[in-house]
């Protein structure tokens, strides 16, 4: 079962660190948005990155 981004998030940063600043969390967050963006694959997105995904629909939209 795929989980949604926000239970993602909470499982792999919120409920796995404890966070002694409001700025430690911002830079956690930021860090891990980043690598879910542009590095992790999503089975929903045929095993590409939202990033690669996003590439690849504008070549292939704009080359037809």
């Amino acid at each position: 079962m795929e989980r949604r981004f926000n239970g993602t998030f909470r499982t792999e940063v919120l409920d796995r660190y404890v966070f002694t600043s409001l700025d430690e969390v911002r830079r956690m967050t930021e860090e891990w948005r980043h690598r879910h963006d542009r590095q992790r694959p999503h089975r929903s997105l045929g095993g590409l990155s939202p990033v690669a995904y996003a590439m690849a629909s504008s070549t292939t939209s704009t080359s037809g």
